[in-house]
């Protein structure tokens, strides 16, 4: 967790750098800056960057173009987000209900449908040599299958990721 929040912090300061700037650039002639508004714009920002760095980094957009892309999520956040909510409603408008319950349907039956093998093997000498998938291995010393439902305890986790390359 100490190594995530190291690896954010230059986004979270450039966002919020941005979103500073993005205040004191937007403000009207008169107006003054008040606390509770810096802070809450500071926080959008530094939110706005986060989604950007996020998305950004899921595309495999180099690290330098995603530096400029967050400080300026941070300067014009609530433009940004503007954008992203509009996206993610057409998106939305589009989805039809009924993929939502057949794609559930679809992943806990798949889920017991698993056959996981798992083998050990003598190191290969002339006699016992065997060749599998186009390599060569001794022996089978040990194999296991299972199937059926995975064991997801012991700290095992299934990660899924909703937007894709």
């Amino acid at each position: 967790m100490k190594n995530k929040i190291v690896e954010l912090l230059p986004a979270l300061l450039l966002a919020a750098f941005g979103g500073f700037a993005g205040t004191l650039a937007n403000r009207k002639e008169g107006e003054h800056l008040t606390m509770k508004k810096l802070i809450t714009e500071l926080v959008i920002a530094v939110f706005s960057g986060l989604l950007t760095y996020y998305l950004l980094q899921e595309y495999g957009v180099s690290e330098n173009l995603r530096t400029a892309a967050v400080a300026l999520a941070g300067y014009s956040a609530r433009g940004v987000l503007a954008i992203v909510n509009a996206i993610w409603l057409h998106e939305l408008k589009r989805f039809k209900l009924w993929i939502a319950p057949a794609a559930a349907a679809l992943a806990i039956f798949s889920a017991g449908c698993q056959e996981l093998t798992h083998r050990s093997y003598y190191e290969p000498d002339e006699t016992t040599i065997v060749e599998v998938n186009g390599r060569k291995y001794g022996a089978v010393q040990e194999e296991t299958v299972k199937t059926g439902v995975p064991d997801w305890s012991d700290g095992k986790q299934l990660n899924v990721s909703g937007v894709g390359k």
